[in-house]
């Protein structure tokens, strides 16, 4: 399994670096209009993503070219909570969490471990991010219970969905020395 050479880590708390995907332009006015009102703008994340969570004493990790929509907050609430704003770090690791039913640790040494987690888990683990990052630990506890009255809807979602992590990021699963796109050796006898 891949290695994180943690001495290249920030050990404070960092957004990962993104890059917002573009809408699709519908030609249908009605669905343009339904796109605008609803529409919630997904992020890739550009590079390997190593976040450090004082709360649990652990460093997570998220691979790069995941893709997450920001905290999923209903647009009416947006002027309360904006779904890029104090509630977008712990949005990653929570949006990992629930679409591969845990997240990724990496241990002292630099070795990867995936730990499965409950939703109430993940839950928690987004609170406590949002809480520490903005410092607001009380604004954050109301986000988290609209995530726990209404999170099963992206939990459920994601179980129909049945996302593999070793499918969708095999990089992750290859030891480092190990150069995925080297060429094999041409053999001899197959040479002619």
């Amino acid at each position: 399994m891949k290695r994180i050479d943690l001495t290249q880590c920030k050990s404070d708390l960092h957004f990962p670096v993104t890059r917002a995907i573009p809408t699709v332009i519908e030609e249908n006015p009605f669905t343009r209009i339904w796109n605008f009102a609803t529409y919630r703008r997904k992020f890739k994340i550009q590079e390997d993503y190593v976040l450090w969570v004082p709360s649990i004493a652990k460093w997570i990790f998220i691979p790069a070219f995941f893709i997450f929509d920001g905290a999923s907050v209903p647009k009416i609430l947006n002027n309360l909570y904006s779904p890029t704003g104090m509630l977008l770090l712990g949005a990653a690791p929570h949006d990992f969490g629930y679409r591969y039913k845990g997240l990724l640790y990496v241990d002292y040494l630099g070795n990867l471990e995936f730990k499965t987690h409950t939703k109430d888990e993940l839950d928690e683990i987004f609170n406590n991010l949002c809480a520490y990052e903005s410092g607001m630990p009380k604004a954050s506890k109301v986000a988290t219970y609209t995530l726990t009255a209404f999170g099963f809807l992206g939990w459920n979602e994601n179980r129909k969905n049945e996302c593999s992590l070793q499918e969708d990021f095999p990089e992750v699963f290859v030891p480092e020395e190990v150069d995925l796109y080297e060429k094999p050796p041409k053999d001899s006898a197959t040479a002619k």
